[in-house]
């Protein structure tokens, strides 16, 4: 019964409550003095099984974590790029997100899931000519096409 949760019910704030009492054999004012005395017992004054499910186990807030998307943890821990476009047959534009040395070893996380290993990147700046230096965090840069690539992708460091 919901009524053995009223010190609950107060500390949420709740000033005021309904109490249907049809279909029972006690009063309302019989409900209010078995409720002040502290005797109230649910099987005598309802019958009825009722529930008070979010006073037991109301883990709304624990879903949370499962609520993010999950290419988020990823970007976190060791991202250096996210993909920010992609042209079928011709080239993924990537955002960098720390410096990056091209010839270094890479993985790239696709939003499937599915991990392609790249041994260095042959990455062209928006200028179309070839980064041979490192790449400034801040910098958008394009690496030759990926097939399954797709915006929101993630260049993790090998």
């Amino acid at each position: 019964c919901i009524l053995q949760k009223i010190e609950g019910l107060k500390e949420a704030g709740l000033d005021s409550i309904r109490i249907d009492c049809r279909g029972r054999e006690c009063s309302l004012t019989d409900i209010i003095s078995h409720l002040r005395a502290g005797t109230l017992d649910p099987k005598k004054h309802w019958p009825k099984r009722t529930l008070a499910p979010f006073f037991k186990s109301n883990n709304t807030t624990k879903q949370f974590s499962r609520m993010r998307p999950p290419m988020r943890s990823f970007r976190e821990a060791n991202c250096v790029a996210e993909v920010v476009s992609c042209e079928k047959g011709t080239s993924v534009s990537l955002y960098a997100l720390q410096d990056i040395e091209p010839r270094a070893s890479f993985k790239l996380k696709l939003t499937s899931h599915k991990d392609v290993e790249l041994r260095g990147v042959q990455a062209q700046g928006i200028d179309g000519r070839e980064i041979t230096q490192g790449i400034q965090a801040g910098k958008v840069f394009s690496i030759p096409w990926i097939r399954g690539c797709t915006p929101g992708s993630l260049l993790l460091n090998g």
